[in-house]
């Protein structure tokens, strides 16, 4: 089964833009390994975990959200049920706004599963500062060879005009936003980001070893308009 059936088949709607084919060069080389840990922010209605599940049947998946059940802070219903009917998961109640929760979370992980991420992958809120922070803090936990997944990034472009994921009110900056951060470690092989402490860039400028970035197969994806995928692997 290829990702892209796995995911018609659970009925993400990653399936629907486009996005598996282009994960599945990516993460294909982990179908025959038995100790992998998966780890997605932002479940939703759990239908990616399912998509995980039977793509990499003896996986850990796990998954993150602000809350297990109820409205997130887009207003969208979270339904971590998923984890209750599937004994080799965990899920992780995550603020990926806060930098202790997210570190908290990946010792968790570390500690329970013995070793770090292999397959990481950000659907949770979307704003630039939040998915800079997750970046900034989670990278390090991968193991070597992870890789490393930024869904529906807002376009530079898009950011330009004023579009914002879901009406949020927080102030982008565009010049440090996900996209043109990442574009300047493509052309120039570093990374500079005020969203990412002296450490956090050291860090990733030391230890990235690509990142690869896709404009949205299926627009429009946002709102206002397109966006962008990031794939970075360690």
């Amino acid at each position: 089964m290829s990702l892209q059936d796995a995911g018609i088949s659970a009925g993400t709607d990653k399936a629907r833009f486009g996005y598996l084919p282009i994960y599945e060069k990516y993460i294909s080389k982990y179908r025959d390994t038995e100790d992998l840990n998966i780890l997605e922010i932002g479940i939703l209605g759990g239908s990616s975990l399912h998509m995980w599940r039977q793509y990499f049947p003896n996986a850990r998946v796990m998954g993150a959200d602000i809350q297990p059940h109820g409205r997130n802070i887009r207003g969208e219903m979270v339904n971590s049920s998923f984890f209750d009917q599937d004994e080799n998961s965990k899920f992780y109640l995550c603020d990926q706004s806060k930098e202790d929760q997210l570190k908290e979370m990946c010792e968790s992980i570390v500690r329970k599963t013995g070793k770090g991420i292999d397959v990481f992958v950000d659907d949770g809120s979307h704003f630039q500062p939040d998915m800079m922070l997750t970046l900034g803090v989670v990278f390090p936990y991968l193991e070597k060879g992870g890789v490393f997944i930024i869904e529906d990034i807002c376009t530079q472009e898009n950011l330009a005009k004023g579009a914002k994921w879901w009406g949020s009110d927080q102030q982008e900056n565009l010049e440090d936003c996900v996209e043109r951060t990442l574009e300047r470690f493509v052309d120039g092989g570093k990374m500079t980001s005020s969203y990412l402490s002296k450490d956090m860039l050291e860090y990733l400028n030391n230890n990235v070893s690509s990142c690869d970035i896709y404009k949205a197969q299926i627009p429009p994806l946002t709102p206002q308009g397109t966006s962008s995928v990031a794939i970075l692997t360690k």
